[in-house]
């Protein structure tokens, strides 16, 4: 389970369910589908990107409209994934107990413009 820092995203890694996304009062919001056996996620401090592993060593990056940001087949399995407070960051503790930690510039979010009108 993850929640970002206002507590107005919560997200459940559900297994065959993908990650099951709620508002802060319980409602459901969607899911996502990261293509695979959902095993762990996190989420940024700021609720605009998500970190989330399948039991299957597939490591997926997205935002909150679901769009695959980067992802990859990691080399072991995970126990324990954290993202960075503005989603610039991401830690994994692998079963080895080897800690990684990926780091990149931060993510834009692009805004989606309105379809032109015609005025004639």
């Amino acid at each position: 389970m993850a929640i970002n820092g206002n507590c107005r995203t919560v997200l459940l890694a559900a297994f065959n369910h993908g990650l099951q996304r709620f508002n802060h009062r319980g409602r459901a919001q969607g899911f996502y589908d990261i293509g695979g056996t959902a095993h762990t996620v996190s989420i940024s401090y700021i609720g605009t990107i998500i970190a989330a592993a399948t039991q299957e060593n597939h490591f997926r990056l997205i935002d909150l409209d679901g769009k695959t940001l980067w992802q990859t087949q990691l080399p072991e399995s995970i126990v324990a994934l954290q993202c960075g407070p503005f989603g610039e960051h991401v830690v994994f503790g692998f079963s080895s107990g080897l800690i990684q930690c990926l780091k990149w510039p931060p993510w834009k979010r692009e805004k989606t413009k309105p379809p032109a009108s015609d005025n004639q």
